[in-house]
């Protein structure tokens, strides 16, 4: 229900990340709500008895903590027909919200990526170990993605899934973690995008522009990343990509744009609290030449990982150019120290 409704371009809606954060807890929605910055919440239950479903749905108002609309749909939901409820509930959700839907905005809604309901369980079993973000977790997705397209060989949505795990694996350095190598992975992930853009999804739209980016070929992957996001308008995760991207095509501004609204999105994801992404943020400050915004996200990043050197070099040419000589010289040594020799004389 999430990615369904996170296709919905007028509807603000917080990812899975965040929102797991609070599954199996007694919590209260206005608390939900407030922390969250949303007006209304979701909360429901699925129990399942071999193929016999029970789901109960409500949605409610987070300000005066009144039901805006529920359902309960107790023996009458099976395996066979769950696409056909996931449908029904989305529909009820919007009509309840007064939102009116385009045509594109029904049929990304309506579209799984197959009709085969084993293949999107075991999908849906890969994208949990995906969130996990280890290698273990990637290795098990991977065998579910491969579950789903042995069930469904036409599952695009599947083969473009299991070349984001592949890539990001490589981009992390796992990929000996995972059974293989760098360059292993970097040819699955281009095996794994030209079958899953047969049928091209946000998936693989996002996969190519991960992909045309290390090519260096920013307009292009810019343009794949927009293309994701028009499919799936609440991803933080196109978001992060694009704006990654942004800050490559000399546009820091809108870089931090589209970031600050991955957070907004996604406000408990630790990925966007890293040393990396402060780093990221920092650096696009300093283009931008609002240096005193540079240097916090800067030093919060080593706050995070006093190691994390590698770009301590904008640390110091923030603080120089704000005339603090003692901070500039210390973050300076700090960066010399990663450097090899041949590179000191050129700083």
């Amino acid at each position: 229900l999430i990615g369904d409704l996170a296709k919905i371009e007028d509807i603000l809606v917080i990812s899975r990340n965040s929102v797991f954060t609070y599954k199996g807890k007694t919590v209260k929605i206005k608390d939900v709500a407030t922390e969250l910055n949303v007006r209304y919440v979701l909360e429901g239950s699925v129990q399942r008895a071999g193929n016999r479903l029970r789901i109960r749905a409500q949605l409610i108002d987070g300000q005066t903590d009144h039901h805006v609309w529920a359902e309960s749909y107790d023996g009458d939901g099976t395996m066979d027909n769950i696409f056909e409820l996931q449908d029904e509930i989305t529909n009820k959700i919007v009509s309840a919200l007064a939102i009116t839907l385009s045509s594109s905005e029904r049929e990304r809604v309506g579209d799984k990526g197959t009709d085969n309901i084993m293949a999107y369980e075991a999908f849906l079993k890969g994208r949990e170990h995906f969130f996990n973000l280890t290698p273990k977790d990637f290795v098990k997705a991977i065998e579910y993605y491969k579950q789903a397209v042995k069930f469904d060989p036409d599952f695009s949505r599947a083969y473009a899934a299991i070349g984001i795990v592949s890539q990001i694996g490589g981009n992390l350095n796992w990929s000996e973690k995972m059974g293989g190598d760098p360059a292993t992975n970097r040819l699955l992930a281009r095996k794994y995008l030209e079958l899953g853009m047969k049928n091209p999804t946000f998936e693989a739209y996002n996969l190519y522009a991960a992909k045309e980016i290390h090519r260096r070929n920013f307009r292009k992957s810019e343009a794949f990343a927009q293309k994701a996001l028009e499919y799936a308008p609440n991803s933080s995760e196109g978001l992060r990509w694009l704006a990654f991207i942004l800050a490559f095509t000399g546009r820091p501004e809108e870089s931090i744009e589209c970031y600050h609204k991955a957070i907004r999105l996604d406000p408990f994801d630790k990925s966007l609290n890293t040393p990396v992404s402060n780093v990221f943020i920092g650096i696009n400050h300093f283009s931008m030449g609002n240096l005193e915004e540079a240097i916090t996200y800067l030093e919060r990043a080593l706050s995070l990982n006093p190691k994390f050197t590698n770009f301590s070099c904008f640390l110091a040419a923030s603080h120089a150019l704000l005339g603090h000589d003692m901070e500039a010289k210390k973050a300076l040594a700090q960066y010399l120290k990663l450097q090899p020799e041949w590179l000191t004389p050129t700083i």
